[in-house]
């Protein structure tokens, strides 16, 4: 399903994009990701956007190490190496940002997604 999104709700996700492309260094976990994609919204000036902590029920642990979190509009795929995916999950599932791990690992989709 296509939402249709106010113009500043693209530019805040413009602003977010932006800030996620800053993140040095690169995560080499799950929970670095989530705390770079948290600076990243503090940076943006969205601070009442959030990423739920890894440990608690919005998240689903995978058999590969991977984490699952879904949100209002996106999914976030986090793998054990660090690497990450967040899908707009309104604008048929398009990725809206991917970044690869410190190892260089590229985001691999788990199995079953």
């Amino acid at each position: 399903m296509s939402v249709k999104r106010t113009d500043e709700t693209k530019d805040r996700l413009g602003r977010l994009r932006t800030e996620l492309g800053k993140l040095h260094p690169r995560p080499s976990s799950p929970e670095e990701a989530r705390r770079g994609i948290s600076c990243a919204l503090e940076n943006a000036g969205l601070c009442d956007w959030t990423v739920p902590e890894l440990s608690g029920p919005d998240a689903t642990w995978r058999a590969d190490g991977s984490v699952v979190v879904k949100l209002l509009a996106h999914v976030i795929v986090f793998n054990a190496s660090g690497a990450f995916r967040i899908v707009d999950s309104h604008s048929p599932q398009l990725p809206y940002f991917e970044m690869r791990a410190a190892s260089g690992a590229l985001f691999a989709m788990p199995a079953g997604l």
